[in-house]
């Protein structure tokens, strides 16, 4: 596999990744604030229901921001080891003259066991609120003309 097909992979799934958080961005803000059923359609596709009230919307909105920020927060320490070696496969990184700083060992450390405790702890928050959501089968809601 050449250098560059791999740097391609390896963005192409970065890019993904962003994409799908920011569409769980967006719908759970566009929830927040207008207080109506989401934009994406897949609850309605796979659950087959809605919110059931405006302050349920707003509830599943902030589940939704929650969920994407502690999928951020739990990822970024697998980011930063798929850039580095991706960096060292493709010979991008070249050794260093010497030892890093010990401040920079303390804040790397801290970020990769910090972030992921603190996704854990958003996930469970959303999954708090998401216990709160009433909703109610598409079947019962009559067609709006």
């Amino acid at each position: 596999m050449s250098n560059t097909a791999l740097w391609i992979g390896t963005f192409g799934a970065l890019l993904l990744y962003i994409l799908a958080a920011a569409s769980l961005v967006v719908d759970g803000a566009y929830l927040v604030v207008t207080g109506r059923p989401p934009l994406l359609p897949f609850e309605r596709i796979f659950r087959r229901r809605n919110p059931a009230t405006e302050l349920d919307c707003v509830r599943l909105g902030a589940q939704k921001l929650l969920q994407a920020l502690s999928l951020i927060l739990i990822s970024i320490p697998s980011g930063f080891v798929l850039f580095r070696a991706t960096a060292d496969l493709t010979g991008v990184l070249t050794a260093g003259t010497g030892r890093p700083p010990p401040v920079l060992d303390i804040t790397v450390g801290a970020a990769i066991l910090g972030g992921p405790i603190a996704g854990l702890a958003l996930a469970i928050v959303a999954y708090q609120v998401g216990l709160r959501i009433k909703h109610v089968p598409l079947e019962s809601q009559a067609p709006t003309t």
